[in-house]
C-alpha cells in the first residue's frame, strides 16, 4: 500500500500454571458469525473469552481484563500518568526515524558516545471510534491526537490453551516506528522472565533494552546474549510479545 503503512505488534496473555486468572476455553458466548457492531455511547465494550473478560472503556480508552471471579488481573495504565519524566499511555506509537536507541559506549574512546537520534514524536489512543465482532473475534477503531489522522486497530481474540491474543495496527501515512502498550502493576507485584543475564530473579522496577548486546571482554559490563520478550507475573498472568 503505497505511501501508507500499517505497523503490527501483538501480545499474547497467558494464565500462569498455577494460578487459572485468565485459564478456560476460547467460546465466546453469544458471538455471531457475521459481523456486527457494539452499542454505541459511553458504555464499556465487553468481549468475554471462556473464563476471562476483556472491558475496554471507551473515553478515555482503557483495556481491563478480568479473572473468573471478576478481579482485574491486568489494566493499561492511565494516559495522564508518567514516570521519570517520561509520558506513558496505554497504547501509543512513535513517528519519526528516531526510534530511542541504546547509547552504547564506545570501546575504542574513554568516554561514552550517547546517541544523537532525535527524539521521536508519540501518539496515543485516546477513545473508541468504533467497536466491532466478527465471529470470535472483537475489533476496535482508537482514535488518536496524530494531526496526520492516523488511528490504532486493536484486535482481541482468543488464543492457544486460554489465552487472549492482543493484536495492534497503526493505518494511516507511513513513518511509524514503534507501537508501545503500557500496564498498571500492583504494589507488591514481582516479575520473572525476559532471558539473558539480569541479575535478578524479580525485575519490578528495572528498565533495559530487551534486545542483544554484545561487548569485548573485559572493558565494558555484562552482554545479555538471550533475551526473550515475556514475562510471568507473580499475580498469576504471563505476557509474551509477538513479531
Amino acid at each position: 500500500m503505497t505511501g501508507r503503512a500499517r505497523d503490527r505488534v501483538r501480545w499474547a496473555l497467558a494464565a500462569a500454571a498455577l494460578a487459572a486468572a485468565l485459564a478456560g476455553s476460547a467460546a465466546l458466548p453469544g458471538s455471531a458469525a457475521g459481523a456486527s457492531p457494539e452499542a454505541t455511547g459511553r458504555s464499556p465494550v465487553v468481549f468475554k473469552s471462556g473464563k476471562s473478560t476483556v472491558v475496554v472503556r471507551r473515553r478515555p480508552y482503557r483495556l481491563t481484563i478480568e479473572g473468573r471471579d471478576g478481579r482485574d488481573v491486568l489494566s493499561t495504565i492511565p494516559s495522564t500518568r508518567r514516570h521519570a519524566g517520561v509520558p506513558y499511555a496505554g497504547l501509543s506509537y512513535s513517528v519519526g526515524e528516531g526510534e530511542p536507541e541504546l547509547a552504547v559506549p564506545d570501546l575504542e574512546a574513554e568516554t561514552p558516545n550517547p546517541s544523537s537520534t532525535p527524539a521521536p514524536r508519540r501518539y496515543s489512543a485516546r477513545r473508541v471510534l468504533s467497536a466491532r465482532r466478527t465471529g470470535r473475534r472483537l475489533r476496535l477503531t482508537l482514535a488518536t491526537g496524530d494531526p496526520a489522522g492516523r488511528t490504532i486497530t486493536l484486535t482481541i481474540a482468543p488464543g492457544r490453551s486460554g489465552t487472549l491474543r492482543l493484536a495492534a495496527a497503526v493505518s494511516g501515512p507511513a513513518g511509524v516506528s514503534a507501537v508501545a502498550a503500557s500496564f498498571a502493576s500492583g504494589p507488591d507485584e514481582a516479575f520473572h522472565g525476559f532471558g539473558g543475564r539480569r541479575e535478578s530473579t524479580d525485575l519490578r522496577g528495572r528498565s533495559f533494552q530487551n534486545w542483544v548486546l554484545d561487548y569485548r571482554f573485559p572493558d565494558a559490563s555484562t552482554g545479555y546474549y538471550a533475551p526473550h520478550p515475556s514475562f510471568v507475573s507473580s499475580r498469576g498472568y504471563g505476557l509474551l510479545l509477538e513479531g
